[in-house]
């Protein structure tokens, strides 16, 4: 499920999903939504799915609207992979992907070290300076 106005990198996604699918013995199908009606029709149609589930793509509207998203899932009892950690700690069922403030949180002490005179392409890197 996304909102196509809005995760403009959603092919990327959709065709290695459709790649990978029948490994998985799994029948896909894209649900665009573009508003919250449609993300209650989407999972409570999922709902009457035998075996249905949800991957929720990563996009700014769905992030907005995870909140609803989670409640919706859990009420219908559609199990939801989600692209982000917060979406789990609001009670959704799991989430695969990087955990954001952790990511901003190496950003800034990325930043520091090059500030401090690391060299940027070493700075991930255990042997750069300062990471002894």
């Amino acid at each position: 499920m996304f909102n196509p106005d809005t995760a403009p990198f959603a092919d990327y996604y959709l065709q290695r999903l459709q790649a990978v699918a029948p490994v998985l013995g799994v029948t896909p199908f894209t649900a665009t939504v573009r508003s919250e009606a449609e993300i209650e029709e989407v999972i409570s149609g999922l709902a009457r799915e035998v075996g249905g589930g949800l991957m929720v793509m990563t996009d700014s509207f769905m992030t907005v609207h995870r909140k609803s998203i989670v409640g919706l899932t859990a009420h219908n009892k559609v199990p939801a992979v989600s692209f982000i950690a917060p979406m789990t700690a609001e009670g959704g069922l799991i989430s695969y992907g990087v955990n954001i403030v952790d990511l901003f949180q190496r950003a800034a002490s990325y930043i520091d070290r090059i500030l401090r005179g690391s060299k940027p392409g070493r700075v991930g890197s255990r042997r750069g300076p300062g990471f002894e």
